[in-house]
């Protein structure tokens, strides 16, 4: 990995707890998710059009656009629902706990196989997540709708 990559990755990172952060802190956080959104296509899709994509070649993947899409409200909503109702130091850790998911979904319903260096990085980065966020006498099991919001935002 290039020394430029490595801090754009770095710089995602960074950035990402800030804009979560941010909509929590919003009167209106489904108007400020929303406002991310659209930077987000507005942004994406003139690098596409300046880089000379075809974007309507996704009309051949209209199925996987729509469930694309379906996926990414259900995580906004989801997303928001976790933000207004808990603390975000709590379930942040869990609805950036996607590595779990894929893995476990890709070895369960594809047949994927992963290393245990893999399988072993994950884990700690995982722990490290949770270590670094945890408080004495915070009880995930003691609101189990926000749980289960942060797991389907995940």
């Amino acid at each position: 990995m290039t020394l430029n990559i490595a801090l754009l990755v770095l710089l995602s990172a960074a950035l990402h707890p800030i804009w979560n952060a941010l909509i929590k802190r919003d009167s209106r956080p489904e108007g400020a998710f929303i406002a991310l959104v659209v930077t987000l296509i507005v942004i994406s899709g003139g690098h596409a059009l300046i880089a000379g994509n075809d974007l309507l070649s996704i009309r051949r993947f209209w199925d996987l656009l729509l469930l694309s899409w379906a996926g990414q409200i259900l995580y906004g909503y989801s997303l928001i629902a976790t933000l207004k109702r808990g603390d975000l130091s709590v379930y942040y850790p869990i609805i950036r706990s996607s590595p779990l998911f894929i893995v476990s979904v890709s070895f369960l319903l594809l047949g994927e196989t992963y290393s245990w260096p893999l399988l072993t990085g994950v884990a700690c980065v995982l722990l490290g997540a949770f270590l670094l966020q945890y408080r004495r006498g915070v009880r995930l099991l003691d609101d189990p709708k926000t749980l289960m919001l942060s797991i389907l935002a995940m």
